[in-house]
């Protein structure tokens, strides 16, 4: 079984909803999975943003595209996970414990992209969906291939 080797995630910000809270990425298939963090030294989920992120060994032709700071090319050296076997790709935003103390992060679409160098596989979230404590914090993306 072939194995991701890297991920782009390009990330569409309304212009009415921004966050400075962290923004994680999970994917998780029938032999396991993990979060990677999106944050980057920059301001990464400001309104009306477009962001590409680049996790692993991936060349990707976008000016904007960052890496987070904890998630480089080796990012699936330890941690292997097959890209045939994903079942579930979601993006996950922490929140604070009570709703006056969170900015809500209002998400037009968000494209995933995983690829074992070989083949890919798209994840998408066709928005609008907000991401706030009151709203809730997670949100599951469709697998582009099995969608109609």
């Amino acid at each position: 079984m072939a194995h991701i080797t890297g991920m782009a995630v390009d990330v569409t910000v309304s212009s009415s909803g921004g966050t400075d809270n962290l923004v994680y990425l999970g994917v998780f298939g029938i032999h396991g999975g993990r979060e990677f963090c999106l944050d980057t030294s920059k301001d990464d989920f400001k309104s009306g943003s477009k962001t590409t992120f680049i996790i692993g060994d991936l060349v990707w032709g976008t000016p904007s595209q960052r890496v987070p700071t904890t998630a480089g090319k080796d990012a699936f050296a330890h941690n292997k996970i097959g890209l045939a076997g994903v079942t579930h790709v979601y993006l996950r935003k922490y929140t604070r414990r009570h709703a006056d103390d969170d900015d809500a992060l209002r998400l037009t679409e968000v494209h995933v992209y995983l690829t074992d160098q070989e083949t890919a596989r798209t994840f998408v979230l066709d928005g609008p969906i907000t991401l706030a404590t009151e709203h809730g914090t997670t949100v599951w993306l469709k697998d582009k291939e099995k969608t109609t």
